[in-house]
This record gives C-alpha cells, structure tokens and sequence, in this order.
C-alpha cells in the first residue's frame, strides 16, 4: 500500500481532484484513497478521518463539521450507515444505528433540555415502540410511535398535568380508543372511549 502526503507547491491531482493540502493517507496503485487516512474537504472546516476503500468512505472513521458537530462510527461506500455516535452542534446526541445519514433502527438520542429518547427509529423519526422523556418536564411516554407520533398503546406519564397517567390507544399523537386515566393529585379517575384526546363515550 503506498503512502501520499499532499500539500506541498505542487499538490496531488486524484481522477481531477485537486488534493493539495486535504488528503495525507493510503492510496492503492490506481491512485485512489485506499486504507486509512485524513481527507478535508474543500470548506476545510468538515474533515474525515478513517478508512477509505476505492475512493471512498469506508469502515470506521470520525467525519466533523464547521458547526462543531461530529460523527464517529461506521461508513459504508461514502454514507453513514451503520452503528455511530453523532453530536450535533445544537447540543443533540444520538447513539445507535443508522441508513445513509438518518437515525434508522434502534438507538438513543438525547436532548440539551434534559430530555431524551431510547427507541426504535424510521428516517429521522421516533418509530416503532420507544420510551420519551420530556426534559423541563419530565413527562414521560412509553408505547408505540409512527412516523414520529404517538400511534398504537402507550403509557404516559404527565408530571405537568397534576401526575396524570394515561393507559391505551393512541392515534396520530392524541388519546383515541380505548384508555384508562387516572389524576393523583385531583383523584380523578376515567375509563372509557376517547376520540382527539377527549373523553368519548360512556366511562
């Protein structure tokens, strides 16, 4: 495996990509980055650093941005996919898995509120059966999501309503079907149908 160090007064020219100064690392016969090593890309800010194959991201490296985000985890031909740590630059982090750049599958993402969720996840949403927890709050949900909603059966917690809890259906993010409520604090208590979040029914 051959070995470059670019950013002298002539730089390196890849397949008609100027190199000069960005890339120091493996490269194979063809002249292709291949094995490990430091890429930045044209806005020097974002970086990658790891395993390249045939050019292209590949196994296990940290990519960052100007914005002080960063991902540290696996690569498959140029995407992240698979399982990764990501941080962001507004404070969220999320650990788990992943499909071309988007929280798909099971992971943990946390919140710079306090707030957190640990669950399943389909294109950048909450999908599947996952546990919520709002940060100020600390509300909590503990049921089935789709799409990002809150759709199936779920138990939530609402500290913020009086220690209210809440046991049944859901749709589209609002009590809808059958559930149980129950009101620590007022002593309240319905079981019974409900439809967009209201009582429905007789209870």
């Amino acid at each position: 495996m051959a070995s470059i160090q670019t950013g002298g007064p002539d730089g390196v020219t890849l397949h008609g990509i100027e190199l000069r100064r960005r890339y120091a690392g493996d490269v194979n016969p063809a002249g292709l980055r291949h094995g490990v090593g430091r890429y930045e890309f044209p806005n020097p800010a974002y970086t990658y650093e790891g395993d390249f194959r045939l050019g292209r991201k590949h196994g296990v490296g940290t990519f960052t941005t100007p914005d002080g985000g960063r991902y540290v985890g696996e690569f498959v031909d140029d995407e992240i996919t698979g399982r990764g740590e990501r941080v962001w630059g507004d404070g969220r982090a999320y650990v788990g898995t992943f499909t071309l750049g988007e929280m798909n599958g099971e992971g943990r993402l946390t919140r710079p509120d306090g707030g957190s969720y640990h669950g399943g996840w389909r294109a950048n949403r909450r999908h599947g059966r996952g546990v919520d927890t709002h940060g100020p709050s600390g509300d909590t949900y503990d049921g089935e999501w789709v799409h990002g909603k809150r759709h199936g059966v779920g138990v939530a917690v609402l500290r913020s309503a009086g220690d209210e809890t809440y046991d049944g259906a859901w749709e589209r993010d609002e009590r809808h079907g059958e559930g149980r409520m129950e009101n620590r604090s007022s002593g309240e208590s319905y079981v019974g149908g409900w439809r967009d979040g209201k009582r429905h029914g007789v209870g």
